[in-house]
């Protein structure tokens, strides 16, 4: 685990938060991050701008998730620690060929771009305005 440690000391607290938040959404809303805008009033194209750093992420946003979570205030500025699970994975994953580890990692591509047509048709399902409130019918 050191290892790990000493590879994303270069991290900074957005980071942090990034990948907390992230970690939010897998964990408590079933990794749909419109189901967390939903909750938050929030636009989903947002939520995917904050996870992949293309949106800022302020103190604000951060104390208001935390809040709303049941979380510590600072939660989502500190480094959490992979679990036991994703550092297994992440040893199996080097022990494969050079060939397997690129088929792996399409295949989990092509996951990942199932679960975003998911989060859009979500999105379709339940419009929203920029500001974050549902469209008058």
């Amino acid at each position: 685990m050191t290892d790990y440690l000493s590879e994303n000391s270069h991290m900074d607290i957005s980071d942090f938060r990034r990948r907390n938040l992230k970690r939010i959404i897998d964990e408590r809303y079933g990794k749909v991050n419109a189901r967390f805008a939903k909750q938050y009033e929030m636009p989903a194209p947002n939520v995917s701008q904050l996870v992949s750093g293309k949106r800022s992420f302020g103190n604000e946003l951060a104390r208001r998730i935390e809040e709303s979570e049941g979380l510590r205030i600072g939660w989502l500025d500190e480094e959490i620690p992979l679990t036991d699970q994703a550092i297994r994975f992440a040893r199996m994953f080097m022990e494969l060929s050079d060939v397997d580890q690129a088929k792996l990692l399409m295949r989990l591509e092509e996951l990942r771009l199932v679960e975003q047509a998911q989060n859009s048709l979500l999105l379709i399902q339940h419009p929203t305005t920029q500001l974050g409130h549902k469209k008058a019918s």
